[in-house]
Protein backbone atom coordinates (compact mmCIF):
# COMPACT_ATOMS: atom_id res chain seq x y z
CA UNK A 1 0.00 0.00 0.00
CA UNK A 2 1.31 3.27 -0.91
CA UNK A 3 0.85 6.12 1.41
CA UNK A 4 0.61 9.87 1.27
CA UNK A 5 3.63 11.55 2.93
CA UNK A 6 2.30 14.96 4.54
CA UNK A 7 4.42 17.82 3.65
CA UNK A 8 6.62 18.98 6.55
CA UNK A 9 4.58 22.58 5.84
CA UNK A 10 1.35 20.75 7.33
CA UNK A 11 3.59 19.78 10.42
CA UNK A 12 4.80 23.50 10.55
CA UNK A 13 1.35 24.77 10.54
CA UNK A 14 -0.50 21.97 12.86
CA UNK A 15 2.49 22.47 15.36
CA UNK A 16 1.92 26.60 15.57
CA UNK A 17 -1.89 26.08 15.64
CA UNK A 18 -1.81 23.35 18.75
CA UNK A 19 -0.24 25.27 21.55
CA UNK A 20 -2.82 28.56 20.41
CA UNK A 21 -5.75 26.21 20.24
CA UNK A 22 -5.02 23.97 23.34
CA UNK A 23 -3.13 26.06 26.06
CA UNK A 24 -6.20 28.37 26.67
CA UNK A 25 -8.81 25.57 26.53
CA UNK A 26 -6.90 24.06 29.28
CA UNK A 27 -6.92 27.16 31.32
CA UNK A 28 -10.82 27.39 31.06
CA UNK A 29 -11.24 23.72 31.63
CA UNK A 30 -9.54 24.65 35.06
CA UNK A 31 -11.65 27.32 35.67
CA UNK A 32 -14.65 25.38 34.51
CA UNK A 33 -13.52 22.63 36.85
CA UNK A 34 -12.74 24.90 39.78
CA UNK A 35 -16.01 26.80 39.21
CA UNK A 36 -18.04 23.53 39.05
CA UNK A 37 -16.22 21.62 41.16
CA UNK A 38 -15.66 21.96 45.35
CA UNK A 39 -14.02 25.45 45.52
CA UNK A 40 -16.42 27.57 47.90
CA UNK A 41 -16.47 31.09 46.38
CA UNK A 42 -18.34 32.58 49.24
CA UNK A 43 -14.57 32.32 51.17
CA UNK A 44 -12.20 34.15 50.96
CA UNK A 45 -10.14 31.02 49.61
CA UNK A 46 -12.35 29.83 47.06
CA UNK A 47 -12.62 33.76 45.64
CA UNK A 48 -8.78 34.17 45.83
CA UNK A 49 -8.29 30.75 43.49
CA UNK A 50 -11.33 32.00 41.19
CA UNK A 51 -9.20 35.47 41.12
CA UNK A 52 -5.71 33.73 40.13
CA UNK A 53 -7.48 31.18 37.89
CA UNK A 54 -8.92 33.99 35.77
CA UNK A 55 -5.91 35.87 35.81
CA UNK A 56 -3.71 32.76 34.93
CA UNK A 57 -6.34 32.37 31.72
CA UNK A 58 -6.34 35.97 30.49
CA UNK A 59 -2.02 35.50 30.58
CA UNK A 60 -2.22 32.43 28.71
CA UNK A 61 -5.06 34.72 26.39
CA UNK A 62 -2.23 37.17 25.80
CA UNK A 63 0.35 35.02 25.45
CA UNK A 64 -0.91 33.97 22.15
CA UNK A 65 0.28 37.30 20.59
CA UNK A 66 4.19 36.60 20.64
CA UNK A 67 4.94 39.99 20.52
CA UNK A 68 6.31 42.79 23.26
CA UNK A 69 2.65 43.67 24.19
CA UNK A 70 1.40 40.14 24.91
CA UNK A 71 4.58 39.00 26.54
CA UNK A 72 3.62 42.25 28.75
CA UNK A 73 0.41 41.52 29.84
CA UNK A 74 0.37 37.99 29.91
CA UNK A 75 3.49 38.59 32.73
CA UNK A 76 1.20 41.20 34.48
CA UNK A 77 -1.53 38.21 34.52
CA UNK A 78 0.38 35.86 35.78
CA UNK A 79 1.81 38.31 38.78
CA UNK A 80 -1.59 39.38 39.76
CA UNK A 81 -2.19 35.35 39.16
CA UNK A 82 0.61 34.53 41.75
CA UNK A 83 -0.81 37.16 44.06
CA UNK A 84 -4.29 36.16 44.27
CA UNK A 85 -2.48 32.32 44.69
CA UNK A 86 -0.86 34.36 47.94
CA UNK A 87 -3.62 35.56 49.01
CA UNK A 88 -5.61 32.29 49.12
CA UNK A 89 -2.56 30.64 50.57
CA UNK A 90 -3.05 33.71 53.58
CA UNK A 91 -6.83 33.16 54.46
CA UNK A 92 -6.93 29.18 53.80
CA UNK A 93 -9.37 28.38 56.71
CA UNK A 94 -8.43 24.61 57.03
CA UNK A 95 -4.65 24.80 56.83
CA UNK A 96 -3.92 28.53 58.51
CA UNK A 97 -0.56 30.08 58.25
CA UNK A 98 0.94 30.09 61.36
CA UNK A 99 3.33 32.95 61.59
CA UNK A 100 6.32 31.61 63.50
CA UNK A 101 10.15 31.59 63.95
CA UNK A 102 10.58 28.81 61.47
CA UNK A 103 8.23 30.49 58.57
CA UNK A 104 10.62 34.10 59.00
CA UNK A 105 13.56 31.49 58.36
CA UNK A 106 12.38 30.02 55.58
CA UNK A 107 11.10 33.79 53.84
CA UNK A 108 14.35 35.15 54.54
CA UNK A 109 15.93 32.18 52.97
CA UNK A 110 14.16 32.35 50.28
CA UNK A 111 14.53 36.18 49.88
CA UNK A 112 18.21 35.82 49.45
CA UNK A 113 18.26 33.33 47.05
CA UNK A 114 16.21 34.94 45.22
CA UNK A 115 18.04 37.90 44.93
CA UNK A 116 20.88 35.62 44.05
CA UNK A 117 19.35 34.30 41.26
CA UNK A 118 18.00 37.52 40.18
CA UNK A 119 21.49 39.16 40.13
CA UNK A 120 22.48 36.36 37.34
CA UNK A 121 20.05 36.62 35.32
CA UNK A 122 19.47 39.83 32.96
CA UNK A 123 16.39 39.97 30.77
CA UNK A 124 16.33 42.50 27.92
CA UNK A 125 13.22 43.88 26.19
Amino acid sequence: MVGVRPDKSDYSVLSALLPRLFKPLASLGFLWVAFYGEVPINSGYGLAIMVALICSTFGDLFLIRQDSVGLNWGIGAFLLAHLAYVWAALSNDLYPLVWNQTLYIHLIMFSIVFVGIGQKVHVHF
